[in-house]
């Protein structure tokens, strides 16, 4: 009996314990709710980017015909539109929409959003893009893939000090019969919308 008195007696420190352990849950739910909300605003900001990127760059595509300019004959033709320029204003709208150019991927997309090459990779900055590319299929799109790294607040704590928040879009150039608008005040198009409305 005395030993279960003495046992009673020194219990006194057990709150201590669990009041430690309660504020170590509510610091990690803390740290959660604040990199993941930081996580979801990140995904949203590179969304933005890649979306921004391959509209800029489609719209480059809509002039590949404007570039060509042959004489009468249909000889010297030039200046033609380059990878590089696609390329150039790609990387432009992603930077301004605050991804590094470094963190794209950029590839050309046939109207069915096939993707035709590695702008970077598979082809030279100076090579022209016309139907001719390709060997086939003309180029109607960019495909661009952008990640976006960025540092963690609270999961620090398990050893996580950066994150990566990556989004995807594709832009297809849409050439046809378009009756909104006159071609004075520049018609209705270029126009986004979401590729499964025509799925």
């Amino acid at each position: 009996m005395n030993k279960l008195k003495r046992f009673a007696q020194h219990e006194e420190g057990q709150s201590l314990i669990i009041v430690g352990g309660l504020l170590l849950v509510l610091v990690a739910l803390i740290g959660l709710v604040v990199d993941a909300g930081n996580a979801y605003a990140q995904r949203r900001i590179v969304q933005n980017a890649a979306d921004s990127a391959a509209l800029a760059g489609s719209q480059k595509l809509v002039h590949q015909e404007d570039y060509k300019v042959c004489d009468e004959n249909g000889e010297n033709c030039g200046p033609f539109l380059r990878n590089w320029q696609v390329i150039a204003t790609t990387e432009d709208f992603a930077q301004r929409n605050g991804v590094d150019p470094n963190d794209l991927t950029i590839y050309y997309t046939d109207i069915n959003g096939d993707i035709l090459a590695d702008a970077r990779f598979d082809l030279g900055r100076q090579d022209i893009i016309n139907e001719d590319t390709f060997g086939g299929p003309r180029a109607e799109g960019l495909y661009v893939e952008a990640d976006l790294p960025f540092p963690t607040y609270l999961i620090r704590v398990i050893g996580r000090n950066e994150m990566m928040a990556s989004g995807d879009a594709l832009g297809i150039l849409a050439c046809g019969a378009c009756t909104a608008g006159t071609p004075e005040d520049g018609g209705l198009f270029p126009i986004a919308v979401f590729n499964g409305l025509f799925a």
